[in-house]
């Protein structure tokens, strides 16, 4: 699927075994172990030796696994409006993926799950996100980071200085990088 979206890409997939594959090709590169292994990802992401233009988390779906990997991966995204994507961000709700189970929503009524209520959901993580990209103008009321002291840059997390926009979508999120 990947391939045909990416025609001119080089390819490289990550799963823990290459039990799960159901195709593969001569013009991608797979590499097999647990996404939640930070240290390998970084020395996997070290040894392509390039940035990456996008990466998309389409791997393990249990909340420590993906933020381990966004933490592990984003420094390795292309500073220059590069896109990290997370899909099915629905089994963040899921009790076999680390989700908080089912809670009473009272404004509408249903019962849902609330992965936000969870430390250390994926959900939440990304909500912290909203919360990054939104530094300059909490702490300073200014909408742009051009005319920031020095010490509030240096008081700013790597995701408030390099995270451009988070998009959210049905059980997909889109990170973009400042160029």
């Amino acid at each position: 699927m990947w391939e045909s979206y990416f025609p001119n890409a080089e390819l490289h997939f990550i799963d823990v075994t290459d039990g799960y594959l159901t195709y593969r090709s001569n013009r991608s590169k797979y590499h097999f172990f647990d996404q939640s292994n930070e240290q390998k990802l970084q020395n996997f992401a070290m040894e392509i030796g390039v940035k990456f233009d996008i990466i998309v988390d389409d791997g393990g779906h249990e909340n420590d696994q993906i933020i381990k990997a966004f933490e592990a991966l984003f420094p390795f995204l292309n500073e220059n409006g590069g896109i990290y994507v997370i899909e099915d961000l629905h089994t963040a709700y899921w009790n076999c993926c680390g989700g908080t189970g089912i809670v009473n929503n009272n404004r509408t009524g249903y019962n849902i799950t609330d992965p936000g209520t969870l430390p250390g959901s994926s959900i939440n993580f990304l909500k912290d996100l909203v919360d990054e990209v939104n530094f300059v103008g909490a702490n300073t009321g200014l909408g742009s980071t051009k005319n920031v002291t020095r010490e509030l840059r240096q008081n700013m997390s790597e995701y408030a200085r390099h995270i451009e926009s988070l998009h959210f979508y049905n059980s997909i999120c889109f990170i973009t990088k400042k160029p």
